[in-house]
C-alpha cells in the first residue's frame, strides 16, 4: 500500500503540469491588470490599481484596492460608475487622492482611510490627471488641459453649422493619437478645503511637457516653497528634444537646466538638500544614456553632476530613500528592468532585485524594504514586496495555464558585437519536430525586447498557437 501511496504522490506533479493548457484569447482578456502601487507613509498598506477588461464595452474598468503588507490582506476600496486610479496618499496617511470618473471627466476624489465616502475635489473643464500632494496637505498639483488660445480661428466657423474640423498653424499638431492643435496641458493647484483650482503655469507650452518626459515631470519640495516641472520652452518643439527643468514661481519660470539634451523626472530629497533630475547630453535624441544628475542645494550656485557617471546603462525611473542618503533606480539590462540602490553620497551602486521587469519602486521607512510592480514573460504585473508577490489577482487563473519561459540567446553581429534577443517557445514543444517561425522587429531604437508580460505583442498569446517566436534585440536597442 505504501509502495502504491508513494508512486501516487510522485506523479501528482507530472498530471497536474498535464491539466495545464495553451492561453486563449478568452484567457488572456479575463487577466486583471495590476499597476500604481502606492506606499503609506507608515509604510504599512499600499494602494493600487486594478483593471478589468471589458470585451463588449471595449475598455478597461479600474478600481484602487489597499492591501497591508504585514499580512497581505487586500481589500478594494473604490466603486460605482466610472474608472479610479491613481491613488495617492496624503502626507499624514489619513486620506487617499485618487482620479476618478464617476460623475462624467476624470476630477480629483478624496477618501478618508478610516471611513467615509469619498468627496469630489476638483471640477476642471477637460478634467484632472497625476496628482501630487502639497507636503501640508493643503492641496493637489494636477494636470489639466485647457483651450489654448481662449479665442481661436475655428470658433468663428462654429456658428449654426458647427464643423469638426481641426485648424493648425503649427507644430505639434499631434502627439501620437492625441491631437494638441487649441489645447495646452497646464499645472494646477486644487485647494482640498473649497475646491478651487489656480492655473500656476498661465504660458503658451505644455506644463509638464508632452514629449521626451519622464516618469512624473511635477515635484515640489519638502517645504512646500519650490516647484520644479519638466517643460519644453522652444517655440516649436517638433524638431527637437531640448526639454529642461524649470522652476514655478506663480506666473513666470526660471529654467534651471541649460543641457541641450531632454531633462525630465525632476526630484527632490526628503531632507531638501538635494535636487536630482533625469538628462540625456546630446541633442536630437531619445534614447541616449539617461544620467542621474543631482545638485547640492546647499551651495550658492549648484552645479549639476552625473551621480552615474562611467556607467553605460540608462536610469529609467527613480526615488529617494527617506532618510536622503540613497536612491533606488530602475535600470534596463539585457532585456530585463532591475532596481539599483545608489548610495549618496559616494554613489556607489549595488544591484539587489533582478529577473523580469521591476518598476514603480517605492521605500519603505527602514529605507531598506521596496514595494515595485513585478512582472516576466510568465506573469502579468502584481504588487511585490523584499523579493515575493503581495498581491494574487491572477494566480488562480495562471494556475491552469501552460506558459513556457522565455530563452535567452546571443550571437556575433556586425562589427563583431555581441547581440541577444528572445525565443519563446510553444506549450508541448518537440525538439524532433520543426515549428513555424514568428519573428518580432521593435521599433527605435528607444526600446528592446524584454522579459515583460506585454499586453502589445504577446509572446505567450504566439507561441500557444503552435508557433517558436525569436525577438532580437538590434543594434541600438536599449539595456545593452
Amino acid at each position: 500500500m505504501r509502495f502504491y501511496l508513494a508512486l501516487a504522490a510522485l506523479l501528482l506533479p507530472v498530471a497536474a503540469s498535464a491539466q495545464r493548457r495553451a492561453i486563449r484569447f478568452e484567457d488572456y482578456i479575463a487577466l486583471k491588470g495590476v499597476s500604481d502601487p502606492q506606499l503609506s507613509p507608515d509604510g504599512k498598506w499600499v494602494a493600487y490599481t486594478v483593471s478589468t477588461p471589458s470585451l463588449q464595452d471595449n475598455r478597461n474598468v479600474a478600481r484602487v484596492w489597499v492591501v497591508e503588507v504585514a499580512t497581505g490582506r487586500s481589500r478594494l476600496l473604490t466603486g460605482g460608475p466610472g474608472s479610479d486610479r491613481q491613488p495617492r496618499w496624503s502626507p499624514d496617511g489619513k486620506t487617499l487622492a485618487f482620479i476618478s470618473t464617476r460623475e462624467g471627466g476624470a476630477q480629483v476624489w478624496l477618501l478618508p482611510i478610516a471611513g467615509g465616502d469619498a468627496r469630489k475635489v476638483s471640477s476642471l473643464a477637460d478634467g484632472a490627471s497625476d496628482p501630487v500632494w502639497l507636503p501640508d496637505g493643503s492641496g493637489v498639483l494636477v494636470v489639466s488641459d485647457i483651450k489654448w488660445p481662449e479665442n481661436q480661428e475655428i470658433d468663428q466657423r462654429n456658428g449654426a453649422y458647427p464643423t469638426e474640423a481641426r485648424i493648425w498653424t503649427g507644430l505639434m499638431w499631434r502627439h501620437w493619437d492625441d491631437f494638441r492643435a487649441g489645447k495646452r496641458q497646464h499645472l494646477f493647484r486644487v485647494d482640498v478645503a473649497t475646491g478651487k483650482s489656480t492655473d500656476l503655469t498661465p504660458v503658451d507650452h505644455d506644463v509638464p511637457t508632452i514629449a521626451t518626459g519622464g516618469d512624473g515631470d511635477v515635484t515640489i519640495s519638502p517645504d512646500g516653497k519650490d516647484i520644479l516641472v519638466a517643460m519644453h520652452g522652444d517655440t516649436t518643439v517638433a524638431d527637437n528634444t531640448n526639454v529642461d527643468i524649470y522652476a514655478v514661481d506663480g506666473p513666470s519660470f526660471h529654467r534651471i537646466t541649460t543641457n541641450p539634451g531632454a531633462d525630465n523626472t525632476p526630484r527632490y530629497s526628503p531632507d531638501n538638500r538635494w535636487a536630482s533630475y533625469l538628462s540625456m547630453e546630446r541633442a536630437g535624441f531619445e534614447a541616449d544614456r539617461v544620467r542621474l544628475m543631482l545638485g547640492d542645494r546647499r551651495a550658492g550656485r549648484p552645479e549639476p553632476f552625473d551621480a552615474t557617471a562611467g556607467w553605460n546603462l540608462s536610469v529609467g525611473s527613480y526615488t529617494w530613500c527617506r532618510n536622503s542618503r540613497c536612491i533606488y533606480a530602475v535600470v534596463e539590462e539585457r532585456g530585463r528592468d532591475n532596481i539599483y540602490r545608489i548610495d549618496v553620497p559616494g554613489f556607489r551602486r549595488t544591484r539587489v532585485v533582478t529577473g523580469g521587469l521591476n518598476t514603480n519602486v517605492q521605500v519603505g521607512p527602514d529605507n531598506r524594504t521596496l514595494v515595485y510592480l513585478h512582472q516576466s514573460n510568465t506573469q502579468p504585473p502584481e504588487v511585490w514586496v523584499a523579493g515575493k508577490a503581495l498581491t494574487h489577482h491572477n494566480d488562480s487563473a495562471l494556475a491552469t495555464l501552460d506558459l513556457p519561459p522565455l530563452e535567452e540567446f546571443g550571437f556575433v553581429g556586425a562589427l563583431g558585437d555581441s547581440v541577444f534577443g528572445w525565443s519563446q517557445k510553444p506549450p508541448g514543444f518537440d525538439p524532433t519536430r520543426k515549428y513555424p517561425l514568428i519573428y518580432l522587429v521593435h521599433g527605435g531604437p528607444q526600446g528592446a525586447w524584454t522579459d515583460s508580460w506585454g499586453p502589445r505583442w504577446n509572446n505567450q498569446m504566439f507561441a500557444a498557437r503552435g508557433f517558436v517566436v525569436a525577438e532580437v534585440n538590434f543594434h541600438g536597442s536599449t539595456g545593452y
